[in-house]
């Protein structure tokens, strides 16, 4: 059955996502853009993955793919951390990086206004990064305090036993996307 969903903006039916509906672009960097534009809709959401996971992540820099997710929006080149969130803030606006096992993911969403904004934050975000040590530390001792608290998780701890009997030693499935103690000190 065809979407029965009514859009509360203007009261039309959206059109199906689909074949027909979904735009396909290759950019010269390689990267491929699929967009669905929804004419009824004032805002833009952005959603995408980079093969940047937890995958390529070595017993001993285990955690580093969800380290590194997390510090990307803590300061740039052109951008502090706290101006990168007011930039987002003073539009309503917003952008957030994830990491896990496979990849790691980035959505955004903005007033189609201000969607050059969001566009513009999230590549100079993905480009020029710069990881302020002041940052780092704060984040870490994030990740200390997170750990610890799931540690007393027993679900958590039931996840971490099950993946460890399930997959052998060394495997990246086997290990936690937040790393350990000793990574995250490292």
């Amino acid at each position: 059955m065809p979407n029965q969903e009514v859009c509360a903006y203007s009261g039309a039916r959206p059109l199906p996502l689909g074949p027909e509906t979904i735009v396909g672009r290759k950019l010269d960097t390689g990267v491929t853009v699929l967009i669905k534009e929804n004419p009824t809709s004032a805002s833009v959401s952005v959603n995408g993955d980079l093969q940047a996971g937890g995958l390529n992540e070595t017993d001993e820099t285990v955690g580093l793919a969800t380290l590194t997710a997390s510090m990307l929006m803590r300061g740039t080149a052109g951008h502090t951390f706290q101006q990168l969130n007011a930039a987002l803030d003073n539009v309503g606006a917003s952008l957030s990086f994830s990491s896990g096992r496979d990849d790691m993911g980035f959505g955004g969403q903005a007033l189609a206004t201000d969607f050059d904004l969001l566009i513009d934050l999230l590549a100079e975000v993905l480009i020029s990064p710069t990881f302020p040590e002041d940052e780092m530390n704060k984040l870490r001792g994030q990740f200390l305090t997170q750990l610890s608290i799931l540690e007393t998780d027993t679900g958590y701890r039931a996840d971490r036993a099950f993946m460890i009997s399930l997959y052998p030693p060394g495997h990246p499935y086997a290990r936690s996307p937040i790393g350990t103690r000793e990574t995250l000190r490292a």
